[in-house]
């Protein structure tokens, strides 16, 4: 069985990553640092601090992210100065969380909007508007789904467009948030739609360009990182076709040799191999987002 550091020995760990960071002469090295400053941090965490580290990924990344960031002479040559302002900022880590996750406005499960954007696609192929039964038939095969489980997803479609939870089936009222099939893994502020749905506004070469333009004004060690890890997110949403000539040409050739979908971490630690796997779980969701959000402003401006 796998031992536990004592507190003491991680928060030894934790400093003396920061203070490598702190050191490192060049944004590279920092970039390294940073991922085995995480580290520790995600251990102590979890092990000492909140039940609900593992949930809290985003939110430490970001923390740590401002604290290294952050000009403080005293918190920097002292152990114990810098572990008390650590542990103030995870806290008010966590309160961001519980800000962010625990909303009352709901984000749907992405499988609802994949399979609301295969109907529509569907539809626009056929020239015509499916019938209610003929989507309950195309989504069962599609997604090989009994036709109760069909059901529930078409009906939180449905919910989600006229944003109304409610539903009745044989004389009873029930929630479409209920059923486990579309429980939200958690709460949220937004009803933005996903970054893959986004995608489906735009003309293909009109994404293209915009994924390059992206990728040009990106750091050329970071780069093929963000190129790759597009790759995996497009994969994963089957979102590639007609994307090729901006992907990474090695990830899609195992894909279609394998037909197994990659692990955004797997791909992250090819390009930063000293990471460790339960910060580059973290890091890789962090970095692809970050793009995603170039990727959205830039393809927002193509619409002016």
């Amino acid at each position: 069985m796998k031992q536990h550091k004592t507190e003491e020995k991680l928060k030894d760990d934790i400093f003396n990553a920061y203070s490598r960071y702190l050191n490192a002469l060049s944004s590279d090295r920092r970039q390294t640092y940073f991922g085995q400053l995480c580290d520790p941090i995600f251990r102590w965490c979890d092990t000492y601090l909140f039940n609900e580290a593992k949930e809290m990924g985003i939110e430490i990344v970001s923390a740590v992210d401002r604290l290294v960031n952050k000009e403080n002479k005293n918190i920097q040559k002292d152990k114990n100065q810098f572990i008390k302002y650590l542990r103030r900022t995870l806290r008010n880590a966590r309160n961001e969380y519980y800000r962010n996750n625990k909303q009352k406005t709901i984000k749907f499960p992405r499988i609802i909007y994949e399979i609301e954007k295969i109907i529509q696609k569907h539809e626009i192929d056929a020239g015509r508007n499916l019938s209610n039964e003929e989507k309950i038939q195309f989504v069962s095969r599609f997604y090989n789904k009994t036709r109760e489980k069909t059901l529930i997803y078409l009906k939180a479609i449905n919910a989600k467009n006229i944003g109304k939870l409610d539903y009745s089936d044989d004389g009873k009222k029930h929630n479409i948030l209920d059923t486990s099939d579309v429980k939200p893994a958690y709460m949220n502020t937004s009803l933005d739609e996903p970054e893959d749905t986004m995608l489906l506004k735009y003309d293909l070469t009109v994404i293209q360009k915009a994924v390059n333009s992206v990728l040009e004004k990106s750091q050329k060690r970071t780069r093929p990182l963000y190129k790759a890890l597009f790759t995996v997110n497009c994969i994963k949403f089957n979102n590639f076709e007609g994307l090729l000539p901006v992907l990474d040409s090695e990830i899609l050739e195992t894909y279609y040799k394998t037909e197994k979908k990659p692990k955004q971490y797997e791909v992250y630690m090819k390009y930063r191999p000293k990471a460790k796997k339960a910060s580059a779980e973290v890091l890789a969701h962090e970095t692809i987002k970050k793009f995603l959000k170039k990727l959205k402003s830039k393809l927002a401006e193509k619409k002016h």
